[in-house]
């Protein structure tokens, strides 16, 4: 039979036990998913590694790519890696130029390199300015010149239906890959909106009565072509080999 204080002592000292257990059970659960977090995040990406090249020094769309993907990916310029020659984009699709960027940068790097390219299709302009978008008014037009000479092309014009379509592709050490994204709209008649860039100021979301410009930064972030393009991307980074 316990006295009083036997089994005063024998409840302290079980308590005591089943604490300490429960903390170690706790110590190798956190460090358990801990693991499997890092495993999942490096090992099955199909980088291997968790570094990835953006083949831009657009700080602009770095910007808006480094807040639609996860922070544990790390997103580097061309800048940043030392690349400083200055690639032409002579192919004529959005998929050519953007294969010819990563391939330039993966060969000088050796690190796995994505880049992209974007261009606006205006129906009424039988695409334009499509693949020419960002040298839409000449080789070194500036975004404000390239919008002027759209709302200029479409005066008078009633079908101002148009999309934005991105295009990426990632060359790895293992194989070249595409990705891409669109989004549909209308050209505004006049410039609204001071965020964003390129075409943002005259680009209307389906759906939306504000122009790309006119809405926040995680607002576009969530429906772009760019983001669009760019979920397909991590989808596949993410994916187990």
């Amino acid at each position: 039979m316990f006295n009083t204080n036997e089994f005063v002592k024998l409840f302290f000292y079980s308590q005591k036990g089943l604490f300490f257990i429960l903390l170690l059970v706790k110590c190798f659960l956190i460090s358990y998913f801990s693991i499997l977090n890092g495993y999942l995040n490096v090992t099955y990406m199909s980088l291997d590694s968790s570094i990835l090249v953006f083949a831009t020094n657009n700080l602009h769309k770095l910007d808006e790519i480094r807040k639609i993907t996860s922070s544990d990916l790390k997103i580097i310029s061309l800048e940043a890696c030392g690349f400083n020659q200055t690639i032409e984009e002579t192919e004529d699709t959005l998929e050519g130029n953007a294969r010819l960027k990563a391939e330039a940068v993966y060969k000088a790097t050796g690190h796995p390199c994505f880049a992209d390219d974007t261009g606006l299709f205006v129906n009424a302009l039988n695409g334009d300015p499509g693949v020419y978008s960002a040298r839409f008014a000449g080789p070194k037009a500036i975004d404000k010149e390239n919008v002027a000479l759209l709302l200029k092309k479409l005066e008078g014009i009633q079908d101002r239906s148009a999309y934005f379509k991105t295009v990426i592709s990632l060359i790895t050490k293992r194989d070249h890959y595409l990705f891409s994204g669109e989004i549909h709209g209308t050209i505004s008649h006049d410039i609204r909106g001071s965020n964003g860039f390129g075409y943002d100021p005259v680009f209307i979301p389906h759906n939306y009565d504000m122009t790309f410009a006119e809405l926040d930064s995680a607002t576009k972030n969530s429906i772009s072509h760019r983001a669009k393009a760019t979920a397909a991307l991590l989808s596949f980074l993410n994916t187990p080999n």
